[in-house]
């Protein structure tokens, strides 16, 4: 039989292991978030679900994988994606897609009942760093007519009406069969 006083001495080893460790991942997780420049709210937040694929039938037919969704203290779910570009830039596709992703996750049974959040985060990597921009999210309604809208355009029974700016044009893809396009 082993001694007490060694027993003893290798359970405190052990718990002072696991208590370096813990501080150690701590430090960690401090740095990444200063680097990160991650929104406080989203620091307090819990991650409920990471590239997690969702379909729904309602409103429309609808499917999407969202890159984080958090739930704040308060209960609401937040919903991030993450984009890389030259610059810090938010465009109208970023806010429709998260707003595509706010419906998707109101339609799911394990977020049923639940808050969402009005708003979402476009995580921004860029040659500077990373930026998160708050956007406000279309409601429900306006997701939908983005919806038919898009396969009105897609099947051929509507035609397009050309972007109010010429260079988003040059990047659309619906640019060859586009009369409008400059």
């Amino acid at each position: 039989m082993m001694d007490p006083m060694i027993i003893l001495a290798l359970i405190v080893l052990v718990v002072v292991a696991l208590i370096g460790e813990r501080f150690r991942r701590t430090g960690r997780r401090a740095e990444w978030l200063r680097r990160e420049g991650m929104p406080e709210e989203l620091r307090t937040a819990k991650l409920v679900a990471s590239e997690q694929h969702y379909r729904c039938q309602k409103p429309v037919a609808l499917s999407g994988t969202p890159d984080q969704v958090y739930r704040l203290p308060e209960g609401a779910l937040v919903v991030v994606d993450t984009k890389r570009r030259p610059r810090a830039q938010v465009y109208d596709a970023d806010i429709a897609q998260l707003s595509i992703y706010r419906v998707l996750l109101a339609a799911q049974k394990a977020f049923r009942g639940q808050p969402l959040a009005a708003y979402g985060y476009v995580r921004l990597v860029t040659p500077e760093g990373v930026v998160y921009r708050r956007v406000e999210l279309w409601d429900t309604a306006r997701v939908v007519v983005l919806h038919r809208r898009y396969w009105a355009l897609r099947d051929g029974r509507d035609t397009p009406t050309g972007a109010e700016m010429a260079g988003l044009c040059r990047w659309c893809g619906h640019r060859e069969r586009c009369g409008l396009a400059r």
